[in-house]
């Protein structure tokens, strides 16, 4: 199937009163279905998790890294999640702590960047004190991995987890390789890394 390139670029993201700019395709057995209407949020521009499921999505600023893990999370029911980023905001970092006290994450592993101890030492802490376990390395990748019994739903994105204000892209591919694939690079991060400094507290 040929996509109408005018339909899948997007332009800078609206100001307010403008329509949404965000947007998605699904493919599934590999055919690639024609891009939706733009959205305005990661539950409707995603759109439902089903089995075999891959979705490209493009953000313009309008929803995160994190609202993306709350949407899986919400459609598959009680998930581990593993999850790797550059960075982190106290922001997103309190919505997973959340979504753990409802029971929709039910452990969390992740893997940071080694700066954010001294760049976002609050959101460190708070993700030190809140996840089962989290390492420190040189880490500039982002993503995702929510598995359960029945689905397994890996994210790969150029989005930290934090709030993001520019166009971020996301793919989203519900298949048990390629999220055990990227559980492996993730847990083998975790046992390179370093543990977080005891001194890390919010300040």
């Amino acid at each position: 199937m040929q996509i109408d390139l005018d339909v899948i670029s997007t332009p800078k993201q609206a100001k307010a009163g403008q329509a949404s700019r965000s947007m998605s395709a699904r493919t599934k057995a590999a055919d690639l279905a024609a891009c939706s209407k733009r959205y305005g949020n990661a539950k409707d521009t995603i759109g439902p998790i089903e089995k075999g499921t891959h979705i490209h999505a493009v953000s313009e600023g309008e929803w995160s890294l994190h609202n993306t893990i709350a949407h899986v999370a919400e459609q598959i029911g009680p998930c581990d999640a593993w999850i790797a980023t550059w960075s982190i905001s106290e922001d997103a970092v309190r919505q997973l702590v959340k979504m753990r006290l409802d029971g929709k994450i039910r452990r969390m592993t992740m893997l940071v960047d080694w700066r954010v101890r001294t760049r976002r030492p609050g959101a460190a802490a708070l993700a030190k004190e809140n996840t089962d376990r989290i390492r420190v390395a040189n880490c500039h990748a982002k993503a995702a991995v929510l598995r359960n019994d029945e689905y397994a739903v890996a994210i790969v994105t150029t989005a930290n987890l934090t709030n993001n204000p520019r166009t971020e892209v996301y793919v989203l591919v519900e298949d048990d390789d390629i999220a055990a694939f990227h559980v492996a690079w993730i847990e083998d991060g975790i046992e390179r890394g370093s543990k977080f400094a005891d001194n890390v507290r919010v300040v």
